[in-house]
């Protein structure tokens, strides 16, 4: 799937408790850079459920941050607590996406799971030092 596209789209499930999972699940595969995580709408269009903004945020700051609803719409308690997100993401995001990136690093020699594999499976060649190519840009959400 990477090698089409180096973001995907876990689930078209966009309920936070839900993704927890969903996103749990994909990152045994996928790095978790690679995986579209946003803040949707409560109650969530799909299963009805009522999440938090502060919940649906910090779920959505497990992969690539961002927003799939209408900021006008919401109330300015949310707001507020998706401002203080933002800037949390902005803050570390420099910090924890490299080490996110480089997570199956650690697996290495570490696991009977992985051993076999004589390198980590997410590694883009035995000899590189680092999963797939991390963008080092500004311009978009990861």
């Amino acid at each position: 799937m990477l090698y089409y596209s180096s973001m995907i789209w876990c689930s078209d499930n966009t309920d936070a408790s839900s993704r927890l999972k969903i996103q749990y699940g994909s990152s045994i595969v996928y790095p978790i850079r690679s995986m579209g995580c946003h803040v949707s709408q409560s109650p969530n269009h799909i299963t009805g459920a009522a999440t938090s903004a502060r919940t649906r945020g910090f779920v959505a700051l497990s992969g690539c941050f961002g927003f799939e609803l209408d900021l006008s719409e919401t109330n300015e308690e949310d707001n507020e607590i998706f401002r203080s997100q933002i800037l949390l993401f902005k803050e570390y995001h420099p910090i924890i996406d490299p080490v996110l990136a480089s997570l199956c690093l650690l697996a290495q020699g570490n696991s009977d799971r992985f051993s076999r594999y004589g390198t980590a499976p997410f590694l883009s060649s035995p000899s590189s030092s680092r999963p797939f190519p991390v963008s080092t840009d500004a311009g978009g959400c990861c």
